[in-house]
């Protein structure tokens, strides 16, 4: 019987000074405005501003009796729409911090996310537990794992035609969403593990509601479309297959590089199952901010362009993140830690060139992962990177 792998830890005698201080300033900061840590007015506003045009561009684009253009342009106004309420309403009610009241907070993710066509049940369970608390751990942050096709992370296996992931990289991050909608969800419901969740088991009525949500998303994208709208099916499949290509470039691409370059680490626990941080620091390893004190980007981004204040105060709404990243920052910069911030352009660039140079050898990608002296839970030992591009060879050769 395989023994089951320890549970992961943040080392609970690291330096606290850094979460300690930014916890105090983000209370002065609710003290003094006397805000709560959920939605003000502002959030309440956007969020029902991105409902409600996604709902009149689905109508007018079937009913509104417009051209075919013009119906195009706004199936792709409802892929706009589709990023704004996964950034906003979608990830803040996950993390419960939208409303005070739990019900709210659960209803609108349930409906946030599984409109979209993806099973908000099962996007909670991996978000929470496989990615926000242990970023870029090998075999534990299921967003790292990639593909076989894609080597996003130095433990990933390397091939030969990984040198060229950076031109068609793009290309299989344009068929994100479409794969999520097809055949991620089934895949998540069949895994036993999920970062420190072992042995995991959903309900049978897991499985039908999920297949009843996504009759329901291809219902009233394709098929209401096509019997009540002027236009063919050929027409309607084209407007919602080009929709989706967009957006999930732009989601892929965002998400991916909010961790994924040359200036975030990979951190692996020792054999006790501990990492070397504390998780306030491990988070300002393993993030990337862009535009993270902008209004107009934090009124479309939500908590993705202030993605480290998201990861350090989950559970605070993201309407607040652009006060608590200034106080990240100077906090970071008082205690000489890293802090990760570039503009979007610069993070959609250096992650092209992350996935380049994590194609071109097997060696590439070492300096960036921690790994402790003695053997870790998941057999990996420090090496120099000669020693690890000699063993990432053979691996691949075998």
């Amino acid at each position: 019987m395989n023994k089951k792998p320890a549970l992961l830890k943040f080392d609970p005698a690291s330096d606290r000074r850094f979460h300690n201080e930014i916890q105090k300033r983000a209370n002065e900061y609710f003290r003094l405005t006397g805000q709560t840590r959920y939605a003000n007015g502002l959030m309440w506003f956007k969020s029902a501003l991105f409902f409600g045009t996604y709902w009149v561009a689905w109508h007018q684009a079937i009913f509104g009796g417009h051209s075919a253009l013009a119906s195009l342009g706004l199936t792709y106004v409802m892929g706009f729409l589709f990023a704004c309420i996964a950034y906003n309403i979608a990830h803040d009610s996950a993390h419960g911090s939208f409303s005070k009241h739990g019900w709210v907070n659960n209803a609108l993710f349930w409906v946030s996310f599984n409109m979209l066509g993806t099973y908000s049940y099962l996007w909670r369970i991996r978000h929470k537990h496989a990615h926000h608390l242990f970023v870029n751990v090998p075999d534990c942050d299921i967003d790292i794992e990639g593909s076989k096709l894609l080597r996003l992370a130095p433990h990933s296996q390397w091939k030969p035609y990984h040198r060229f992931q950076h031109l068609y990289g793009p290309v299989l991050y344009s068929l994100f969403t479409f794969q999520w909608l097809i055949a991620k969800d089934w895949k998540v419901l069949r895994m036993k593990r999920l970062g420190n969740l072992h042995d995991l088991h959903h309900s049978g009525w897991r499985a039908v509601e999920l297949a009843a949500l996504k009759l329901a998303y291809v219902g009233y994208m394709i098929v209401i479309p096509a019997i009540y709208s002027p236009f063919s099916l050929g027409q309607v499949l084209f407007a919602f297959a080009t929709m989706h290509l967009m957006i999930a470039l732009h989601v892929a691409m965002t998400l991916a590089g909010s961790h994924l370059t040359r200036q975030a680490l990979f951190l692996s626990p020792d054999s006790e199952g501990t990492l070397d941080d504390s998780f306030s620091v491990h988070q300002l390893k393993t993030s990337i901010d862009f535009h993270p004190t902008s209004r107009f980007f934090s009124f479309f981004f939500g908590g993705f362009n202030s993605h480290v204040a998201h990861h350090l105060f989950p559970t605070i709404c993201s309407v607040h993140y652009r006060a608590l990243t200034r106080m990240i920052q100077e906090v970071a910069r008082e205690m000489k830690l890293p802090y990760l911030e570039m503009p979007l352009w610069k993070l959609y660039a250096e992650h092209l060139s992350y996935l380049k140079y994590m194609g071109a050898d097997p060696q590439n990608g070492m300096e960036l992962w921690m790994v402790p002296e003695k053997k870790s839970i998941y057999g990996l030992r420090r090496a120099n990177p000669k020693a690890k591009a000699k063993k990432a060879r053979a691996k691949s050769a075998g």
